[in-house]
């Protein structure tokens, strides 16, 4: 369910449009159980709004808009007056992006009448069930407990220096796609139970979303050796059960306590987003310059649909070499330039789409724009050359792949098999792909499929057995070798590329940077190269360019 977001200078102006309308108007904020005061500037935290009697939250009317985020109109009776009260949830944006859960309550209230005495229920005989701010899964606390717990510490121990740790399994999804939710459930509760039996004195547990976990502890209690060791714990313990996990944490040291605990959480959060993908890190701590990169990247997800709609994003091409240096075919990557010719790095703006959904749109024009190249290549001495294509996992979501590529395959006259589709393992292991036959009938329709990132993370002999792919792409993870690993690094390459020949499968190697990289992966049969020592990703006009004298031109 979509809620209301609002600025602060929105919330602002609305606060004072119902204060015309209503005696009492108030802000909330539910995760932490306290009134706010908004301004265009910013916001405070005041009173704890908890009810005083014995039933705290369960006897109060905000209880349908504080904790299932639903609007209310109520009318009770408290002691000899009638209450006559609007809740309305809402989320309140800040400036760098983060979501802050408010609810509005609005009220009137009147002495009650003598009908209104006998026949209306009273406050203090209303009850509501509440949880008791618990995971029911795990035992932890919830995000709401959690925050709760941290404020009243936070409040308690002025002198203390604090921090909050978040935690989280890398590719989560995909243990349950594989595996089904008993054996994802029984990995949170390993998960749970390794953070529950490091926690000491004046430290709290939360699981906050899904395999989302946070510890909060005092600083002097927190040492890396320790979150490295619990880290490496969980991962032995899950690795026993299912298979290898990655777990990632983010550390942010609690250096104003009066800002709201949930914007802690992002903080950690965001220390932890800035390590997946690095190999060899599992936990970073917060910094400002992270606050920067989170500003910028909301700013280009609000700037992304203009600019879509505008014209900014092209086609790039990076070609593909055969063994004899001659190209034949080319990978399309899209690129961002704004109007005044700055050019943002698909290394910004990718991340922030997929995180957005928003790369489904973008996906979407890039497949349409190299159907319509090949189309504009057809008849003339281009012809021959085909293209490849991204797709990313979050497209199999939100939109019918199979079909969009035949709407624009026929839509534009193509041979289908010139548009070849880059499919990464772990969209390959998705139980929604396998369910849908989403490859099969990719296949059946006439396109040439590659599995892109092989060996990154997920490389699984099954993939190839089950998957009739045509061609296999090599990670270029595989050609970055330290002198150290070098010689297992050529065997794993050296067996990859005989078991995919034997399987009767085109590779490629991608990220080919040297003389020196060309001539060994060559003389291992590798069919096709890609990488910077042949050419960056230039324009279209740049690549005919660049290479059509090989055609011709």
């Amino acid at each position: 369910m979509n809620y209301k977001e609002l600025s602060l200078d929105e919330t602002a102006r609305w606060v004072r449009q119902e204060k015309r309308k209503w005696q009492t108007v108030r802000l909330i904020n539910p995760d932490e159980n306290r009134e706010i005061v908004v301004t265009p500037e910013g916001f405070q935290y005041g009173d704890f709004c908890q009810r005083k009697d014995r039933n705290g939250c369960a006897a109060c009317w905000n209880f349908r808009a504080c904790h299932m985020e639903e609007k209310v109109y109520a009318r009770i009776r408290k002691g000899n007056q009638m209450l006559q009260i609007r809740t309305t949830p809402f989320r309140l944006m800040t400036e760098s992006g983060v979501q802050v859960p408010v609810v509005m309550e609005c009220m009137h209230s009147r002495p009650a009448t003598g009908q209104e005495m006998n026949r209306v229920q009273s406050l203090s005989s209303r009850r509501n069930t509440v949880g008791q701010g618990r995971d029911s899964l795990t035992g932890l606390l919830n995000k709401r407990g959690f925050c709760r717990r941290v404020r009243k510490e936070l409040m308690k121990q002025q002198q203390e220096n604090y921090v909050i740790i978040t935690l989280n399994i890398h590719n989560f999804r995909l243990i349950g796609e594989l595996y089904g939710e008993g054996k994802a459930n029984r990995v949170l509760m390993i998960l749970a139970g390794r953070i529950r039996e490091g926690l000491s004195g004046h430290s709290y547990a939360a699981r906050i979303y899904g395999d989302e976990f946070a510890i909060f502890c005092r600083s002097g209690g927190f040492q890396e050796s320790n979150l490295k060791k619990l880290l490496k714990d969980i991962s032995l313990a899950v690795e026993k059960d299912i298979y290898h996990i990655q777990v990632h944490a983010g550390v942010y040291a609690i250096t104003a306590p009066d800002i709201p605990v949930p914007i802690m959480i992002n903080h950690a959060d965001m220390a932890r987003k800035s390590i997946i993908g690095k190999v060899n890190r599992r936990f970073a701590y917060y910094n400002p310059k992270l606050m920067k990169k989170l500003i910028k990247g909301q700013r280009l997800v609000n700037m992304f649909k203009g600019a879509l709609e505008r014209g900014e994003f092209t086609i790039y091409l990076q070609p593909q070499v055969n063994r004899d240096k001659k190209v034949v075919s080319a990978e399309v990557l899209a690129r961002w330039i704004t109007p005044d010719g700055t050019a943002i790095s698909p290394a910004e703006f990718i991340p922030v789409l997929e995180n957005s959904g928003q790369i489904v749109e973008l996906d979407r024009f890039i497949w349409e724009e190299a159907a319509r190249l090949l189309k504009k290549w057809m008849g003339t001495p281009l012809e021959p050359l085909t293209i490849s294509v991204n797709v990313s996992p979050q497209d199999f979501e939100y939109m019918d792949v199979v079909n969009t590529f035949i709407s624009f395959a026929d839509t534009y006259g193509i041979d289908r098999k010139k548009l070849k589709i880059e499919i990464t393992e772990s969209s390959i292991l998705s139980r929604r792909v396998k369910e849908s036959r989403v490859i099969d009938r990719l296949v059946d329709a006439g396109f040439q499929l590659e599995i892109d990132d092989f060996g990154k993370g997920y490389s699984s002999l099954n993939t190839l057995k089950d998957i009739n792919a045509r061609t296999l792409k090599l990670d270029m993870a595989f050609l970055q070798m330290t002198d150290k690993d070098k010689k297992r690094g050529e065997v794993i390459i050296e067996s990859v590329i005989q078991m995919g020949k034997r399987l009767g499968m085109h590779i490629v190697a991608e990220g080919v940077e040297t003389v020196k990289e060309r001539d060994y992966l060559i003389h291992l049969g590798c069919d096709y190269l890609q990488g910077y020592l042949f050419s960056w990703p230039v324009p279209v006009p740049g690549f005919v360019e660049k290479f059509g004298w090989q055609f011709g031109l």
